[in-house]
């Protein structure tokens, strides 16, 4: 637990799994010379700067900046013909949907207009990152969509919990969905 983790210790610690993957992917990318594994590292750095970037709005765009690089990667094999992407598309939708309805109303009362162009934005280039992530042709696009699903979850509890009500053991919900996610967008 983080918690029991000093202070100052406590970045390190959080980014530490992104780190290693970063590390693994970077290295496969300079072993295979695969264009996708450089920008699947590009966006783990882009998330461990956010992991530890400090207020949420920082954090947004450094994530945002992150996605665009998994969008890039995963728009090189975009091809959406499957019934069960279909079915994905859906789930991504309705969450989505969900987590804006319940949450809009608190994020418009409490914070100012930047706030709420960066909120937005995010909330829209993380519905794009993962609508191309379960859009793939790869044999192993069930690994991106459900890695990218488990982001959306992720991040919805962050959203959820700031501007509408308190998620039980949210700090173990993000963090166990956000490192699966990662691990599962960065597998193939």
């Amino acid at each position: 637990c983080l918690a029991d983790v000093p202070e100052p210790a406590r970045p390190v610690f959080k980014v530490l799994p992104i780190a290693l993957l970063l590390v693994n992917t970077l290295y496969l990318a300079l072993k295979t010379g695969d264009r996708g594994r450089y920008l699947m590292s590009a966006a783990l750095l882009f998330s461990a700067i956010g992991d530890i970037s400090g207020p949420l709005m920082t954090m947004g765009i450094f994530f945002a900046l992150s996605h665009c690089f998994y969008i890039t990667a995963y728009s090189r094999h975009f091809c959406l013909k499957t019934v069960k992407q279909w079915v994905c598309i859906a789930i991504l939708l309705l969450i989505v949907g969900f987590v804006t309805a319940i949450s809009l109303p608190g994020l418009l009362k409490t914070s100012g207009p930047a706030m709420i162009a960066v909120g937005l934005t995010y909330l829209a280039v993380l519905t794009t990152m993962s609508f191309m992530a379960i859009s793939q042709s790869r044999p192993c696009w069930i690994l991106f969509a459900v890695g990218s699903l488990l982001f959306v979850i992720s991040d919805s509890s962050i959203i959820v919990s700031t501007y509408a009500f308190a998620i039980p053991a949210r700090h173990l919900t993000v963090m166990s969905t956000y490192y699966a996610a990662q691990l599962l967008m960065n597998l193939k």
